[in-house]
């Protein structure tokens, strides 16, 4: 009986002595990584000698992304890819260790294959990641974190937010004028009758005196009017209940209701396809002059197409140029051929 007791009493120890030693092996097989503090203020992207930072706006709060900027040029970040890289690096939480003591070569992490993201909070380096090769388990790539020896795996997905691209993290909606909001939109180009686009039986068709162009880029730029913004594409009327006529003409252009859905889905959301390396410096080509029900106006300019066919844009509520391919130009004039027939071939 005694010798049973001993037998039984080793089994549990021996149970207990596997137990403590798979817990502590879990803990000393992982690194914890902490989630990103509030205060965090700066991002810096490294890959050999080139760089790409991110910084925040004096005016930016603890909860959103909307003031980021990037490089010395403090062009406007997009708060979209800020947030989700933010939100990716705070889901990682821990991370499996595959190595202590192999070469940091083996694995991608010298060279020029290394990719670094530092990110620092009221000018203090808080997290450091570094990225190397694919590795064999998927949706993961090598890398370390912070100083460590540790080889551990990180989520690609993440990896694959990385860029030195200005292009890729710039904001790109660059102005959002919802239907709704609109009066009526004036269309004007040198040598040719002005456009009215406006409400059937409207009433009023001229220009309009008092109303003033909106400025500082806050209402029509994606800045303070959010609940317009949010307008789902889906929602855009594309009844008849709009029309374009000529100055002059008897009667309005016959247009399919489609084109005006169109239409206001390009000014609701609309969106750079690239940025030229410097502002148009000649007249504009023709220009929208789109009237605001809040008396404001809005004025969108176009200038003959680039080299690789695309519009140079200039909206007033924003300070920076930017380019449209050929076809959502031809929608913001309600795809009227004679406005393209000086740029065809």
């Amino acid at each position: 009986m005694k010798r049973t007791i001993v037998y039984a009493s080793i089994a549990v120890l021996l149970v207990l002595i596997f137990l403590i030693q798979e817990t502590t092996g879990r803990e000393k097989n992982t690194l914890t990584v902490a989630p990103l503090p509030e205060t965090l203020d700066m991002i810096v992207m490294e890959q050999n000698s080139s760089s790409l930072e991110l910084s925040a706006g004096t005016d930016v709060s603890s909860d959103d992304f909307s003031g980021w900027k990037i490089g010395p040029e403090q062009l406007p970040a997009s708060e979209e890819a800020v947030s989700a890289l933010a939100d990716a690096v705070d889901a990682i939480g821990s991370a499996d260790i595959i190595s202590t003591r192999e070469s940091y070569s083996k694995f991608g992490l010298d060279g020029g294959t290394e990719r670094i993201m530092r990110f620092l909070a009221e000018g203090k380096e808080v997290l450091t990641l570094h990225f190397g090769n694919e590795a064999s388990s998927g949706g993961f790539v090598y890398g370390r974190i912070d100083d460590r020896r540790e080889v551990v795996l990180l989520p690609r997905d993440l990896d694959n937010q990385f860029t030195l691209e200005v292009m890729e993290l710039r904001e790109k909606q660059m102005a959002s004028i919802p239907q709704d909001a609109i009066k009526r939109i004036v269309v004007s180009s040198p040598g040719r009758s002005e456009l009215l686009i406006s409400r059937i039986g409207a009433g009023d068709t001229t220009a309009g005196e008092g109303e003033a162009e909106a400025g500082g880029g806050t209402s029509d730029a994606g800045g303070t009017e959010a609940d317009e913004a949010d307008e789902s594409v889906d929602e855009i009327n594309a009844e008849p209940e709009w029309e374009a006529r000529f100055a002059g003409a008897d009667s309005a252009e016959e247009i399919d209701p489609g084109r005006f859905r169109d239409f206001f889905i390009e000014l609701a959301d609309m969106r750079a396809a690239g940025f030229p390396g410097e502002d148009p410096q000649s007249e504009p080509w023709a220009d929208l002059a789109i009237f605001r029900q809040d008396g404001n106006r809005v004025t969108v300019s176009f200038w003959p197409p680039d080299a690789d066919g695309e519009f140079p844009v200039m909206v007033s509520t924003n300070p920076y140029s930017f380019t449209l391919p050929k076809w959502k130009a031809r929608r913001l004039f309600l795809g009227i051929d004679s406005y393209f027939e000086p740029f065809e071939e």
